[in-house]
């Protein structure tokens, strides 16, 4: 009987109960993977032997387990040896770049505290009906609804406050219709920083305008450092889940919608074509404080799960 494979964690040996999901006797548990035995497969063998087929078994497994893990990494981006913001640009890091005002600039610079070169950006206040943009983007993945997104990015904001600072979005550039007399809103997702300088989620990009998910934590660190873990369930449902913490500290742990809803859209004369993320952006992706900005970004990291 051939191994069958299944999806279980830890490391020890049931047995398959009453034979009612397989045809088995034994079932053998080896980190994330089910190895299913029939009893002659078990009783023809010697125990030294059983365990010797299993260990190979596992070997194969887990080799396929690490792939797996590899594949689920969307992008990963080390400013260490960035000389000019040329060298931040490839397709596994950052495929452009939005400088939305002249007075607007992008910089590779030597940090003191990290001992080596980030990128820092700098935005001047919004301007007419024109967004201050001084910012990085990655293109070119699928977060679908029902994943698990996971983005991690070191940020220091220059100055006494944060307020004001839209720090990453999550959008979608493909799931706007072809044919639409609206030009392409890439409806996503975007962390903030609000007035009284608590994390927030602005979700009007979703047709939620006023519904922003609001963080109660700490009040965003400025001048120092600072370590951002977002992971969201990428859902329409008001029960997705969306925790970030900074520095290991909780700043917003909440549930609601982080992803479009078809009939919010409709509503408005919109039928989406896809229902998923596929774009980030960071930096400076919205300057609303009023005043000259500055932040730079180390490390960045994005997975799914």
């Amino acid at each position: 009987m051939p191994a069958h494979v299944g999806t279980r964690k830890v490391a020890h040996f049931v047995t398959c109960d009453a034979r009612l999901l397989c045809d088995c006797d034994h079932v053998v548990e080896i980190a994330d993977h089910k190895v299913y035995m029939s009893a002659k497969q078990y009783n023809g063998q010697s125990l030294s032997m059983f365990f010797l087929r299993t260990l190979f078994i596992a070997a194969l497994l887990m080799t396929g387990s690490h792939a797996t893990a590899d594949a689920r990494k969307v992008m990963s981006f080390d400013p260490a040896n960035a000389r000019s913001v040329s060298n931040i640009f490839s397709p596994s890091t950052f495929t452009n770049r939005q400088l939305t005002l002249n007075q607007n600039a992008m910089d590779v610079v030597r940090d003191p505290a990290m001992g080596h070169n980030v990128v820092r950006f700098s935005a001047a206040p919004r301007s007419g009906g024109t967004v201050s943009k001084s910012s990085v983007l990655h293109q070119g993945f699928t977060a679908p609804e029902g994943s698990t997104l996971v983005v991690e990015l070191d940020v220091f904001v220059e100055g006494s406050s944060a307020k004001g600072l839209f720090l990453a979005d999550i959008e979608c550039r493909s799931c706007w219709p072809e044919r639409s007399l609206i030009s392409n809103k890439s409806p996503g997702i975007r962390l903030f920083v609000q007035n009284n300088g608590r994390l927030g989620l602005d979700r009007g990009k979703l047709g939620m305008r006023g519904s922003s998910l609001l963080g109660r934590g700490p009040a965003f660190p400025t001048n120092q450092w600072a370590k951002i873990r977002w992971r969201m369930q990428v859902s329409s449902s008001d029960q997705a889940y969306t925790e970030i913490l900074v520095n290991g500290v909780p700043h917003l742990q909440t549930r609601g919608a982080t992803l479009m809803n078809d009939r919010i859209f409709r509503r408005n004369g919109i039928r989406l074509q896809r229902f998923l993320y596929d774009y980030v952006e960071f930096g400076i992706t919205a300057n609303e404080s009023g005043g000259n900005r500055a932040l730079r970004l180390g490390d960045v990291k994005i997975s799914l799960e």
